[in-house]
Order: C-alpha cells, then structure tokens, then sequence
C-alpha cells in the first residue's frame, strides 16, 4: 500500500464527496420518477416494465466487466467517469427534444420519445453498472480502516436522502419544466457531481491480484461452513424478486386509483424513503447487539405484512401509511441483514459475501420485471402484487424455522 500525503483536511475531501454524491443520487431520482410517470400516463404500464427491463439489464451484463474496470481504474476514478458520462446523455437528450419538441407529444403519433427513452436509460445504466459497486467499494479505497465505516454510514443516509428529496424534486421539475426540463437538470446535477468528485483527495492506494478476484467468485465452501449466509442471501433474493411489482404498483395506482396525479406518486415515493431512513437512522444510534437473527425476522414481518396491506389498499391515505411502515420496517431489516452478512464471515471472506449482495440487488430486477411484462397480457399488475404480498408473508412467516435451526446462536 502507498500512502500519498494529504494536502487538506479529511472533513473538506468528505464534503466534496458528499455534496457530488447527494447531486448525482437527487438527479438519478428525480430523472427516474419523471421518465417512469412520463411513460405511465403517456403509453401505460405496459410500456413501464420493458422500460424497467432495459434499464436493468446492464447492471446484469455487466457484473463481472464492472468489478475488473473499477480495479484497473480505481473507484474514486469509477465513479467521476460514470457521473460524467451520465450527465452527457441527459444533456444530449435535452438537445434532441430542444430540437424536436414534437416528440414529447404522444399523441402526435411518433414514436420517437419512446425510443430515446429507451435508448437513453439503457446507455445510462450502463454506467449505472460501474458506478454502483464503485461507490460501495470507495470508503475503502480512500480511507484507512478506521475511518472506512464512518465514510460507508454518510454515503447510505445520502442515498436514503436522496431517496426522499428527489421525487419531491422531480414533482417541482416536472411540473415546472416539463421531460425536457427534467433532462438538462439532470445531466447538469451529474457532471457538477462530477466535479465535485474530481477534487477528492485519494489517500490510499490499494491493489488487488487476479487470484483475489478468482476467489471472490468460489464461495461454495464458506456456505459449506456457515449455511446461515447462504440462507441470509436467499432471503435476500427473495425480497427482492417478491417485491419488485412495487415499481409497477406504485405509478399505476396513482394513475387509475388517484387520479392520474403525478403527485400522489411523488407522495408514496417519498413516504416510502422517510420509512427507509428513519429506520436505518435508528439503527445508526441504537445497535443491536442480542438475538439480531430474531430482530431482523420480526421486522421482516413487518415488511411483508405492510406490503400486502398495501397491494389491497383503495385509498391514498392507506397506501401512503402501508408504505411508510413498509419502508421503516424496510430501513431495519436491511442494516441487520448486511450487519450478519459482515459478521459472521471471516473477514477476508467478507468480500466474496458482498459481491453477491450486489448480483442480487441488480441482477435480479430485470429478470422479475420481465415476468412481469409478460404476466400483464393475462393478469391484472394489481393481482399480481396481491400473489407477491401473500408469497412474502409466507415466506417470512416459514423462515422462523429456518432461522431458529441454522442461525441459533444469534437467534435465541
């Protein structure tokens, strides 16, 4: 390892940090909510899950070329160029839509919108791909190990605050601005980001040997040892296949159930993050340190009971508390799932466990969301996520054994 010195303090480099982050994590909210209610109210649902498809399947392509780029590059470097890049692509399709207004007008017939969309959130996303396990890979880089925790805490609560100021964003912008207005603001917040990044001093510079990548990837023998990790990532994969109509509900309710209010979706998504970030900020004061395995599956069904209540919900006020309460519950079991997955590996095993955190996360969204598009034909999206609620409560409620047989010692 070498150590270059530092020519300022370590509370400066971390504001430009957070201030970059907070400008990229707002703006990829913001232009996310706009472009998916855009779509919703101009050419349905239907549309929105293939949109959501291609905008997943980057992060699925890309797993492994993403972990080799940001080791040749460095993620401090990762995450400027991929900030960079993004902001490009809006810029350019706020030129296009400059240009030819007449496409932000479906009724026109054209169909060209709808491509530049698509067009736009798949070559976004493919930077989304590097600059997603580059920034989880960054307080390490450029920190020392005692310091590297600290960093990791500021970079999630800005990510749970961007989660909750950039859809109230987005409602002003896109009711102000219009789509064409949500680009520029957009590709202008991520080259700022950008910026903001390149003043970053890197305190440390750490490398890593082609057999260290090689043994990231061969994690058959740690499940082996400690059966409760592989149990803790299949819950994990779960959640995340099982919730996924959540991005489908949300702006078709607001649609067919509210209105076709654009604000009502910027409410839910916003109640939502609130639950999400009270609940890990919680846990950013309060550690549990007794029976962890059991807290996390009682807020685990808290969460699924909470989802169900909102997939059968009529009315804005119920959906509104079903999400907050989702999202609290949400918030919790999240930091206590990652906190046993960092805890019971050995520490050089740690890694492995984490990459494959972030398969799951990324990976399986595109595959749900394309069963999805091709369940629509039959099957009303709001039955589908009454299927998905009542197969999570299960499931949860089932895992109790599982959890009590495999995880005991931190269950009990």
């Amino acid at each position: 390892m070498n150590t270059v010195a530092i020519k300022r303090s370590k509370q400066l480099d971390d504001i430009f940090l957070l201030v970059g982050q907070t400008l990229s994590q707002v703006s990829d909210r913001m232009v996310q909510l706009g472009l998916i209610w855009f779509i919703t109210s101009s050419f349905g649902e239907q549309y929105l899950i293939w949109y959501l498809v291609v905008g997943g399947l980057p992060h699925a392509l890309l797993i492994k070329h993403s972990s080799l780029m940001i080791n040749r590059l460095s993620a401090l470097k990762t995450v400027l160029y991929s900030d960079l890049a993004r902001g490009f692509i809006y810029v350019f399709a706020f030129a296009l839509v400059l240009m030819f207004p007449e496409w932000l007008h479906p009724s026109s017939g054209s169909g060209h919108v709808l491509w530049l969309l698509f067009i736009s959130v798949f070559l976004s996303n493919i930077f989304s791909a590097f600059f997603n396990p580059a920034i989880l890979s960054l307080a390490v880089e450029i920190k020392e190990s005692d310091d590297v925790q600290k960093l990791t805490a500021k970079l999630s609560t800005v990510t749970s605050f961007a989660t909750i100021l950039g859809p109230v964003l987005g409602l002003f912008a896109f009711n102000q601005f219009g789509l064409s207005g949500l680009f520029i603001i957009a590709g202008v917040s991520y080259i700022a980001s950008a910026y903001a990044v390149s003043l970053v001093t890197k305190s440390t510079s750490k490398s890593f040997s082609s057999s260290d990548e090689v043994a990231a990837v061969n994690s058959i023998s740690l499940f082996q040892t400690k059966k409760i990790i592989g149990i803790m990532l299949i819950v994990f994969l779960v959640m995340n296949l099982l919730l996924s109509p959540l991005q489908v509900l949300m702006p078709t309710m607001a649609k067919n159930l509210f209105g076709n209010s654009f604000n009502s979706l910027a409410i839910l998504e916003t109640l939502l993050g609130a639950g999400i970030l009270l609940g890990g900020a919680i846990l950013s004061f309060i550690t549990i340190q007794k029976r962890t395995l059991f807290w996390t599956w009682a807020f685990l069904v808290g969460l699924s009971l909470a989802f169900l209540s909102f997939t059968f919900a009529t009315s804005l006020q119920i959906c509104s508390v079903a999400l907050f309460l989702m999202g609290f519950s949400l918030g919790l079991a999240n930091v206590l799932i990652i906190n046993i997955l960092q805890t019971q590996p050995k520490a050089n095993e740690v890694p492995k466990v984490m990459s494959l955190v972030n398969l799951i996360s990324t990976a399986t969204l595109p595959f749900s969301l394309a069963l999805l598009g091709l369940l629509q034909h039959s099957v009303a999206i709001a039955l589908v996520g009454r299927v998905a609620g009542v197969l999570l409560v299960l499931f949860v409620l089932v895992s109790y054994f599982t959890f009590r047989r495999f995880g005991q010692e931190i269950f009990k």
